[in-house]
């Protein structure tokens, strides 16, 4: 799944973006980035620069019994390739 980085908005820290899952289209879903690995995410492209970097799920929120939200990292070898996406956090909102 590939999302723009424009459907997500600056989160309270820097270099965090936020999105609820609803504002990602009906279709979205986290996937498998590699076929032979068991990391779920999506891919970003960069709507100023088009670049692309894979994000990985890194945790999960609750409420209780029910997810608040799932938080995702750029994978290790897209931070050594793009030092600007280090320190990057991603949170979908379940809404």
């Amino acid at each position: 799944m590939i999302l723009s980085s424009a459907q997500f908005h600056c989160g309270s820290k820097r270099l965090e973006l936020v999105a609820e899952i609803s504002e990602l289209g009906p279709g979205f879903r986290f996937e498998q980035i590699y076929p032979d690995s068991c990391d779920l995410g999506f891919t970003m492209v960069s709507a100023r620069t088009g670049d692309m970097v894979d994000f990985v799920q890194v945790g999960t929120d609750k409420s209780g019994e029910d997810i608040a939200g799932w938080w995702f990292e750029p994978k290790p070898e897209h931070v050594k390739k793009n030092p600007k996406v280090a320190g990057m956090r991603v949170l979908i909102i379940n809404d």
